[in-house]
């Protein structure tokens, strides 16, 4: 028995199954095919002419080409600028210095633009359910500083103005030619959405939206502007501005609340929004608390800085055109 089993162990063991082998040890192998083709980056060739010269390739030929006519054209556009610069007597270095170019910037900014003896006409469009009231006192202000042309205007959409609004800007008699005044601006009441609008250039239709933007814009016609000194004073004065244009005319029930909380903060530690006297911050906030209706619930010190402001001089102009609380 012992030997029928060792026979049976030495001899050749039976397959179950069998599998074909997944690759043939027999194929021949080419190696100078390839799955793809790829060019060649360099040449042989090195490229040199035998006088010493580099062979460029049209190409780049082109684009020098191209960079010497640009480099020509630049160099015109110097020599013009300067032949104007010296027409004009600008010292074209002393403009180059950022020193010299600073305090020439802030010489300009205390300079009002009405001061050239060119005539800016301004044309502001206004629904006449929101009077921008800021605007009454701001050209009181420019009126102690230049000679001011008002008229107002009703739009064919706006034929129901009421005859108190009919006068929002005078139409007094012109004296002189129009030529003689160094700002003219138009009230036109009409049917508008999103705040009044203001055209600053008729030619090019360029627009000023808001009352806060058309308050910046008036700002800076007068001497000084409200931003040509102290940046930080600035700044705080266009965070108003902003709150005024986008929380409580602009907001909702919850946005005004929480605008006239932080009102509320500034005034009890002072008179006005900023600094020690009054701003273009208070005009335009002042507007846009009385437009929106929001004096008769406000805070202690936001009612006590309206009222404030309805008793300074110029705000006398205003008063008259409160919408009814």
């Amino acid at each position: 028995m012992a030997s029928a089993v060792a026979q049976q162990g030495s001899g050749t063991v039976p397959k179950m199954y069998r599998v074909k082998p997944f690759f043939d040890t027999n194929a021949e192998i080419v190696s100078n095919v390839a799955m793809y083709k790829v060019k060649k980056f360099e040449s042989d060739t090195t490229g040199i002419l035998s006088g010493g010269e580099e062979q460029v390739p049209e190409r780049v030929r082109k684009l020098e080409q191209r960079q010497e006519k640009v480099l020509q054209e630049l160099q015109k556009l110097q020599q013009s600028v300067q032949a104007m610069a010296q027409q004009r007597g600008v010292n074209l270095s002393a403009a180059a210095s950022p020193t010299v170019g600073a305090a020439a910037t802030s010489a300009s900014s205390d300079q009002s633009p009405l001061q050239n003896g060119k005539l800016h006409d301004l044309v502001i469009s206004a629904d006449p359910s929101s009077a921008p009231l800021s605007l009454l006192v701001l050209l009181k202000q420019l009126s102690t500083q230049c000679q001011v042309l008002t008229s107002t205007f009703v739009h064919s959409s706006a034929t129901d103005t009421p005859e108190k609004l009919r006068a929002f800007l005078h139409n007094g008699p012109q004296t002189g030619a129009r030529s003689t005044y160094q700002l003219a601006v138009t009230v036109v009441w009409k049917k508008i959405a999103n705040g009044p609008r203001m055209m600053v250039s008729p030619t090019r239709q360029t627009y000023v939206e808001g009352e806060a933007n058309i308050a910046r814009y008036l700002s800076r016609l007068l001497q000084p502007a409200y931003d040509s000194s102290d940046a930080i004073t600035a700044t705080q004065i266009d965070e108003l501005l902003d709150l005024s244009q986008q929380q409580i005319l602009g907001g909702n029930n919850k946005e005004r609340s929480a605008a006239l909380r932080t009102l509320n903060a500034r005034l009890g530690k002072a008179q006005w929004l900023v600094g020690a006297s009054l701003s273009v911050a208070d005009v335009v906030v002042w507007s846009a608390v009385q437009g929106a209706r929001l004096g008769g619930d406000a805070p202690a010190n936001v009612k006590k800085w309206l009222k404030a402001c309805g008793e300074n001089e110029l705000f006398q102009e205003a008063v008259k055109f409160l919408p009814p609380s």
